[in-house]
Formats: C-alpha cells, structure tokens, sequence
C-alpha cells in the first residue's frame, strides 16, 4: 500500500503554487492582518477561522437571511434548515452563535446586524482573545452605537482607536450590571473590549496589545502571522486545490501532538503499538471545505523536507481511516452511516512562496440530504435534519476531549 500510496504523491507533486488564482484567498487575506505575536510555534494558542457566507452556500436550500430579523423570521422547516447547516461551524468567535436568539437590538446595540459579519477569525488565548470580523460595516453608525454607550475615539498610529468608558486599558473589566450579550465586544460578562474599524474590517480584543498590535499589522509597522513560514505554508495549502474553504484551525504541535496522556494512558499505549511512525512536524491545520456535493475533512501538515511529507501524508491517511474518540466507541468515524466517507488518496503540496512541504490527509462525505430521521436513522416527518460538517465537528469535539489520536508524535 505505501508503494502505491507513493506512485499517487509523484504524480501529485506536479502541482505547485504556480496553478493558484491570482486573487488573494479571504483566508489569507485575513490572516495577513494578524500580528506575527500569534504565531508561537511553542505555545498552545490556536487561530481559528469562518467563511459564514460560504457556510450557507456549502448546502442546497438553505436560507440566507440578510438580518437577525429575517432569521428570526424563518419558518419553522427553513429555521431547522439553517441551524442543522450552522451546526457546522466549530471555528470562530463562539459568543456569536451561542447568543444568536438574542441578538435582536445588536444593530442599536453595535451598529451592525450579527449578518453584516461575512467571514470572522480568532487568534491567542483567553481572556486576551483576538478577533478580526470582515463584512460590510457602516463606519458611521457604528460610532454613533458606541458612542451612545460610553466609547470614546482616540487615534494609534493614523487609525481610529475607541475604547469603553472604563478606559483601553481595562477591556477585561467585569460589570455585570452592564451585561448585554447583543454587545459581542465582550458584553456577555459586562466588559468594554476596545476596538479600530475599518469600512471592511474590525479589529477587536480585551487586551488593548492585540489591537494595538494588529492596528500597527495593518499599517505595515509590524509583521503577520504570514511572515513565518510555517504559518504560511499551512495557509497556502488550506486554501489550494478544489473545494470552498467552510473553516480552518491552525495549531502548533504542542497543542496537538504531544499531548500529555492524561485521559486513558492504557489506550494511548495500545495506539501507539498499532500505528506507523508520524515524522514530528512544525505546524497543524484542521480544514474544512465543501466541494460540490461532498463535504471535505482535511489535515494539513507542515514539513521541511519532501520525504518527511510523503511519509507523514501516507501515515496520516491511514491514521484517519481508523480514528474513532475514545469516548464514543470502536467504530471509526468515517464508516457511519450519517457519514458514510472516504479517504483521498495522500496528497503532499509543495508551497513556493514559504520554500515549506505539507501534507494533506482528507476525509471525504456526502452533504447529508434535507430529509428528517430518527435516532436509528429511520426517515421520519417527526425526526431530526442531519448536521453539516460532521467530521469537522468530532475532530474538534476530540481535540477539547484530548483524545484526537491521529497527531500523536511518538516519543522514544
């Protein structure tokens, strides 16, 4: 099988970056606007990103309100529709969807409608969270919002800096008396995150560093995330080849791959024992993406040598093939029957523009179809609409669980 694996890589390697559109994907259009602080190799943070237009478009006939009110104004079929379809989203600021019932005065709240937000990406720990949105925001109205709540403007480096009344520097204070989650700038806990603005783009944290930092990204002062190469690399090879980028997670070995066995040693021991060798790698992204009428699970993984990649690439997909948490039984993840998936062959991608390897591992699955089933997977009127991105969501439900087996680096 590795002989085999090996004849479709050669063939593979043929593409290069030189096949890429010219346009700049929003992945990597975002990402350049993120302070290269984000991208420690030695840490555990994790940069997260969402295209929710590219959600609703991934899946026939879902709805596309363009306000809280239209949403909230969806029949009970198209609701259901829509929610099963945003189940899919596991990247991104979580505040947005676990309030979303009550985000009706967002616009008097934030000057901007909770579906002006196109695509949103987070970066570093919390409390001192990132977060970047993109849309289409009316400058003016957001300052008339957040004016009328306390913010004032000042000005950091040629770009407007608001800050709540409590001042930049104490974005991370609590006030539950002022407790609004239709304020996503840190409202559910009360708090006045400061925030720059752009007609585009909004550039948002607790920590008044991070907007500082991504303000200083912007005007060319600082580096980004995509100066280093490995990030870059992880970048380049989400966003080529087919398919529409649903989502991504990029994250660095410490956070995946060489995680303490804290949970079932014994079963770590036995996993070990039944797998090949993953050679050590710089850097990790989980990727979702929708290709016509399949959806696509992907892992890709940073190398510096093509041979390192070719070996990584072929364990991987093997490793996937097999992979089921610990916590929800023996059968593998991609043979059930909601799921009924496949791996693609290994795929190694060489990235010019950061001289870096990947290797890419991907699950492929059906979109499920728009019919309602029972707990035993009977069709039924009564029954449940299946969730998109199936895959996407356990691979991340088993990292937070510490039992995402696949990225496991051996230790001799």
């Amino acid at each position: 099988m590795y002989r085999l694996a090996l004849l479709f890589l050669i063939l593979l390697l043929l593409f290069s970056s030189a096949a890429a559109d010219s346009g700049v994907p929003p992945f990597l259009e975002m990402l350049s606007r993120v302070p290269i602080s984000a991208a420690s190799l030695e840490s555990v943070s994790v940069i997260t990103y969402v295209d929710y237009r590219a959600v609703e478009a991934a899946r026939p006939e879902v709805p596309t309100p363009q306000s809280w009110a239209e949403w909230a104004a969806l029949d009970r079929e198209a609701s259901s529709l829509w929610l099963a379809n945003a189940n899919r989203i596991q990247s991104g600021p979580p505040e947005i969807f676990q309030y979303l019932t009550v985000l009706e005065s967002m616009p008097q709240v934030m000057g901007f409608d909770v579906f002006d937000i196109d695509r949103a990406l987070t970066f570093g720990d919390p409390p001192g969270t990132g977060y970047l949105y993109s849309g289409d925001f009316d400058l003016e109205t957001l300052a008339a919002a957040h004016t009328a709540r306390g913010y004032t403007q000042t000005e950091y480096h040629g770009m407007a800096l608001w800050c709540g009344a409590v001042g930049c520097e104490n974005g991370f204070q609590q006030n539950l008396g002022e407790r609004d989650p239709a304020n996503i700038f840190g409202g559910n806990l009360g708090r006045a995150f400061p925030f720059s603005a752009e007609p585009n783009y909004l550039y948002v944290s607790g920590d008044l560093a991070n907007v500082q930092n991504m303000i200083d990204t912007v005007q060319g002062d600082l580096e980004s995330v995509l100066d280093v190469p490995a990030y870059l690399a992880a970048a380049d090879a989400s966003t080529r080849g087919s398919g529409l980028l649903i989502q991504a997670q990029i994250l660095s070995p410490i956070q995946i791959g060489y995680m303490p066995n804290i949970t079932k040693p014994e079963d770590y021991e036995a996993y070990f024992e039944s797998i090949g060798n993953l050679p050590p790698y710089e850097l990790a992204a989980l990727v979702d993406k929708q290709d016509g009428s399949d959806q696509l699970a992907m892992i890709v993984l940073v190398y510096g040598s093509e041979d390192d990649a070719i070996q990584a690439a072929v364990e991987l997909t093997q490793r996937l093939e097999t992979f089921a948490p610990f916590s929800m039984g023996d059968e593998p993840v991609l043979t059930r029957d909601s799921i009924n998936g496949k791996m693609d062959e290994p795929t190694v991608y060489f990235s010019e523009t950061a001289g870096k390897w990947a290797a890419i591992a991907t699950v492929r699955y059906p979109m499920p179809d728009n019919e309602r089933y029972d707990a035993d997977g009977s069709p039924s009127e009564d029954g449940r609409l299946r969730a998109s991105g199936q895959v996407f969501r356990v691979w991340i439900q088993a990292l937070f669980r510490r039992e995402f087996t696949p990225l496991l680096i051996k230790i001799e």
